[in-house]
């Protein structure tokens, strides 16, 4: 079993001038724990556009990914 990383995104490599990595969007899934009250989870997965760095953003599950991040590093994660 090999252990996963995970960070807050710094800065795409690729960028001249530290702009935040682009999304590429990969898999999607909503966890949803359903009792009094409710809860939810939106799970996103995808890559930098640029540096094809590994991607995660967990989102309340009434949220999407429109307004941008924030995102986490998976290095070492292949999607």
């Amino acid at each position: 079993m090999n252990a996963l990383t995970v960070a807050v995104a710094g800065p795409c490599p690729r960028s001249a001038d530290s702009r935040p990595h682009t999304w590429e969007p990969g898999a999607s899934t909503d966890l949803i724990s359903f009792g009094a009250p409710d809860h939810g989870v939106s799970v996103y997965l995808g890559r930098c556009r640029y540096c094809a760095v590994p991607l995660l953003a967990v989102l309340p599950v009434s949220e999407d990914l429109r307004g941008g991040g924030p995102f986490l590093e998976v290095p070492g994660a292949q999607l």
